[in-house]
């Protein structure tokens, strides 16, 4: 017999809550079945059985908070014996020290020097005490590359303090959220600029498409996002340095991650948006990937990798905002309400449909002149927009 630990998800996971078992005691299951659920700080996702097995305890609690490396189920091999007195036996002879030593080895990676890594990344992993072996490379064939050590060393930030009130009970989601939040607003250098963009082109627009399949105001502003990303150099993330994404050296997709309420809390699923995609396709694409986030069906790919976040909160009624930076991006972008407001046409103040984008970045590599680059294109393709537009 052997014990099943809990195991660790993504890069930045330290617990996990089992959410419900996908077998019965005793069941007998192959390669590849699922043996439950389990839910991280960003998904639920199924745990399945590495090889062919029978179920022999459940250990872990349902709905219960337990740590990566903590066990949750003891399994035997088909023609075992199994009984009370030999899991007993099996889960007594596991002693604590042992239990942190299976969360290490868990945690721990391949050594710094066996780990693939570009020099100036080794160099500042060493400098910043940065553990290379605990760091999920982004470059070609899974190089650690420079971006990926600052990443791992801002959510290695330390840990902070539980805030002196309670605010009701608190999903897992939302309190890995809100220890993320925390640290990235105490490690980033956060600045903020604001403009007010004229969007009665788009909504014109918008009239004018059949009502069904009509794409969103959000994958209007997704494909504004993605076409003035690509057209900043200063915002580019590491990840791009992976010709997957890059045809002879241009940027032909953008991984945006979209912020989205759900009942477990904020999550933030992450977009391909092509460059060559019309609004319509990333318009069909969101919803797909609103839906998958809101039923809690997203898995680790879907959350992974973003190159800059998206907030539009413009729903809610909010006028403008300032966002705190998702660990790993340099920057970030929150929309506010599309809706009628005073505007100087052609020296006339008129009631025109406006909105207010924001652009939250980091200052240690965005200046402000950068930033004000990237703001202004997504502000003039929104205002490109026309009734006849190609969008």
């Amino acid at each position: 017999m052997e014990i099943i630990y809990m195991p660790r998800l993504g890069q930045t996971m330290e617990s996990g809550i089992v959410l419900r078992w996908r077998v019965n005691l005793h069941d007998v299951v192959a390669q590849g079945d699922p043996l439950y659920d389990v839910e991280t700080e960003k998904v639920e996702i199924e745990v399945e059985a590495k090889g062919q097995l029978r179920v022999a305890r459940f250990i872990a609690e349902i709905g219960t908070e337990i740590a990566v490396g903590d066990m949750v189920m003891v399994v035997a091999s088909i023609d075992e014996a199994i009984s009370d007195d030999l899991i007993d036996a099996l889960i007594g002879t596991v002693s604590t020290d042992q239990v942190m030593q299976q969360q290490e080895s868990i945690s721990a990676g391949p050594s710094n020097e066996q780990v693939r890594a570009m020099p100036r990344a080794r160099a500042l992993a060493k400098e910043l005490g940065v553990d290379l072996g605990q760091i999920t490379g982004t470059g070609e064939n899974g190089l650690v590359t420079v971006k990926d050590v600052e990443v791992a060393t801002r959510e290695t930030y330390s840990r902070d303090e539980a805030p002196p009130y309670s605010a009701g009970e608190l999903s897992h989601v939302q309190k890995v959220m809100g220890q993320k939040m925390s640290t990235s607003w105490k490690s980033i250098p956060h600045f903020f600029e604001t403009r007010l963009v004229d969007a009665h082109g788009l909504v014109e627009w918008r009239k004018s498409q059949e009502s069904v399949g009509r794409p969103s105001v959000t994958a209007l502003l997704l494909k504004a996002l993605a076409s003035s990303y690509a057209g900043s150099k200063s915002v580019h993330s590491e990840r791009h340095l992976n010709l997957a994404n890059i045809d002879d050296g241009k940027i032909m997709s953008v991984r945006i991650g979209v912020a989205t309420d759900t009942s477990r809390g904020l999550v933030v699923p992450v977009l391909e948006v092509g460059l060559s995609q019309t609004a319509s396709e990333i318009g069909l694409q969101l919803v797909e990937l609103v839906a998958l986030a809101r039923g809690g069906n997203l898995g680790i790919d879907h959350v992974k990798d973003a190159d800059i976040t998206l907030s539009n909160l413009g729903a809610y009624g909010v006028d403008f905002g300032q966002p705190i930076i998702p660990p790993g991006q340099s920057a970030m972008v929150f929309v506010g309400a599309l809706k009628k407001r005073p505007m100087v046409i052609e020296e006339q103040v008129v009631a025109r449909e406006s909105v207010y984008i924001t652009i939250a970045s980091d200052h240690r590599v965005i200046d402000g002149a950068s930033a004000a680059k990237i703001l202004g294109m997504i502000g003039e393709f929104v205002e490109s927009i026309s009734e006849n537009s190609s969008v």
